[in-house]
C-alpha cells in the first residue's frame, strides 16, 4: 500500500516538470497545437504538429 502511494507520489513530482503537448480544436475544425514547459515557464501555441516538432527540436535538442 505505501509503496504504492510512494509511486504515484514519485510518478506526480516527476510530471510536474516534463514540458506538456496538447491538442484543441475549435468548433469549426480548426487544431492548434500548444506547450508548456514547467521549469522554464514557456509557452507555445502553433497551427501545426509540424511546427509543434520544429519548436520541440529547436528548443530542446539544439
Amino acid at each position: 500500500m505505501f509503496s504504492k502511494i510512494w509511486q504515484k507520489f514519485l510518478t506526480a513530482l516527476v510530471s510536474k516538470s516534463e514540458l506538456r503537448v496538447w491538442s484543441e480544436s475549435d468548433r469549426s475544425g480548426n487544431t492548434e497545437w500548444h506547450a508548456y514547459d514547467p521549469e522554464t515557464g514557456r509557452s507555445i501555441c502553433v497551427a501545426s504538429e509540424t511546427e509543434m516538432r520544429h519548436w520541440i527540436e529547436q528548443s530542446y535538442y539544439h
